[in-house]
């Protein structure tokens, strides 16, 4: 089932498995590498209010490589693996693996795009590279020696 809307309905999914598919459009989630819209292909678990999303996001960025400054676009496919359960976050002192995926919601909706949102932004290259072979550019002229070789020594 497609949906365009980003908040799933507890009351309103059913017990066990279902399949979501979403398509979320660059302007709703406001991240400016963002350069194409996010396929969604998720399953939802449901067991009573507690419901665990599975799935993979695809999307692609529009990145400037580190080493020779050019523009480039790659294809991103990343997994998404929450667990919503109802109530409020209890405090606690460290972190486990189990506690960093578990969200808490109130009402009777969970909101997906804070989730999706942050794994976009969590897959982004802190240095992108368009290629493990990038030559960069020459420290002297500036050329991209991508492109060839420059005449400085």
């Amino acid at each position: 089932m497609q949906n365009t809307k980003l908040k799933i309905s507890v009351r309103a999914l059913k017990e066990g498995v279902s399949e979501l598919f979403y398509l979320i459009p660059v302007s709703t989630l406001s991240i400016d590498e963002l350069a194409s819209d996010v396929a969604a292909q998720l399953v939802a678990i449901k067991k009573m209010k507690k419901v665990e999303i599975k799935g993979k996001i695809d999307f692609s960025m529009a990145m400037v490589c580190s080493r020779c400054l050019s523009d480039f676009t790659r294809q991103f496919s990343e997994e998404l693996d929450s667990l919503f359960l109802p109530g409020m976050a209890p405090v606690v002192e460290e972190l486990s693996p189990e506690d960093a995926k578990t969200i808490f919601y109130s009402g009777e909706e969970i909101d997906i795009l804070p989730i999706i949102r942050d794994t976009i932004l969590l897959s982004i290259p802190i240095k992108p590279l368009c290629s493990e072979a990038c030559k960069g550019l020459c420290p002297i002229c500036g050329k991209n020696l991508n492109e060839g070789a420059c005449l400085c020594k």
